[in-house]
């Protein structure tokens, strides 16, 4: 007989800066929030629409799957820049934290190169999110509540013009282009 194995992820919003209990990760200061796992929330080039909109990120951090010598980089325009090159040929990725528009609603700027000459970059907009989830215990027979779980949830994200060499802030909750 088959067993069906059923997984619930109930997503509940959490007021304010949400990193507590995760080793402290975050987007602006050591240790960062690995660039594979912002890369795995940004839609390819050649794709529309959200393909990857959440990732655990308590498990996901210093997993097999997002493994990467990430590289940190000091700006002039405020927050580091954390990024990881591919392989030869393959250019990298990157991200560099711009501000919170309002009680948990992150903005990241996010570089994105193929190998070629063009970067793709767009604005993400991210929360952090608490989730539970159920799974069936097979030894047991029984379906069972696991532990809690600290979500990346992309709400959305925009492109940038002009190879994201505009500047952008967040003053009052508020996202303004910077004028040079």
């Amino acid at each position: 007989m088959k067993k069906i194995i059923f997984i619930l992820l109930v997503l509940v919003n959490i007021n304010g800066y949400a990193f507590e209990g995760i080793n402290d990760l975050s987007f602006k200061e050591e240790p960062f929030i690995n660039p594979k796992i912002i890369e795995d929330m940004s839609t390819w080039i050649s794709d529309t629409g959200d393909q990857v909109v959440a990732i655990n990120l308590r498990d996901s951090q210093d997993s097999n799957r997002y493994y990467c010598d990430y590289k940190v980089r000091e700006s002039e325009d405020g927050f580091p820049y954390v990024e990881y090159r591919r392989e030869e040929g393959e250019g990298g990725f990157g991200y560099q934290y711009i501000g919170e528009l309002e009680p948990n609603t992150h903005v990241v700027k996010v570089y994105n190169n193929g190998g070629g000459s063009y970067t793709f970059v767009e604005l993400m907009f991210i929360e952090i999110l608490k989730s539970n989830s159920i799974t069936y215990d097979i030894d047991d027979h029984k379906i069972k509540k696991n532990t809690e779980r600290t979500l990346l949830h992309k709400i959305g994200s925009m492109p940038v013009k002009g190879r994201g060499y505009t500047s952008f802030y967040v003053e009052d909750g508020q996202l303004y282009k910077a004028k040079y």
